[in-house]
């Protein structure tokens, strides 16, 4: 696949790292309220985010672009877990950085390898939950055009917990 497909997910990914980037250790696990995540909260949602859309990509082939029906048992449940876990358990900006940036290039690679054949081929998706109605979609679609603006969600999300966070611990 060629860079113009992920070009906007990779202009929203150096948006959210550099303000990232900015964020002190001391603010990592600060949240505004018990009702909001902290800042590492959100990085580590947007690292199993990426898990999530690669999942996507092995269920849509594994299935020959039929009917994917997401559950709690897939392979890539697991590596979302793992990668909560890593996240969890990191307690520096540069360590909680360098897991969302090993799950985002593993998330890259993937899209990488999706053929102009695979891009807009039909598959249907069913979530997670039991009752939920099927969506017919593409990777396009639910991956690398859901991916980036997932990310622009949270980005503003960062910023605004960023500045929330500076305007209590004003020196």
């Amino acid at each position: 696949m060629t860079a113009a497909i992920t070009a906007d997910l990779t202009i929203a990914h150096d948006e959210v790292v550099a303000i990232v980037k900015a964020i002190p250790d001391a603010a990592l696990g600060w949240q505004p309220s018990s009702d909001d995540w902290s800042l590492k909260q959100i990085i580590g949602h947007l690292a199993h985010a990426n898990d999530f859309y690669v999942m996507i990509v092995d269920e849509a082939r594994a299935s020959d672009f039929g009917v994917v029906r997401l559950h709690r048992e897939l392979p890539g449940v697991q590596r979302m877990t793992a990668t909560d876990i890593e996240v969890a358990r990191r307690i520096t900006l540069l360590a909680v950085l360098h897991c969302f940036e090993q799950t985002y290039q593993r998330m890259l690679a993937v899209l990488q390898s999706i053929t102009p054949e695979e891009l807009d081929r039909p598959f249907v998706l069913y979530s997670f939950q039991p009752d939920a109605e099927s969506l017919t979609t593409t990777l396009r679609q639910r991956v690398i055009q859901r991916a980036a603006s997932h990310i622009r969600e949270h980005q503003t999300q960062l910023s605004n917990t960023l500045a929330r966070w500076r305007a209590t611990h004003v020196a």
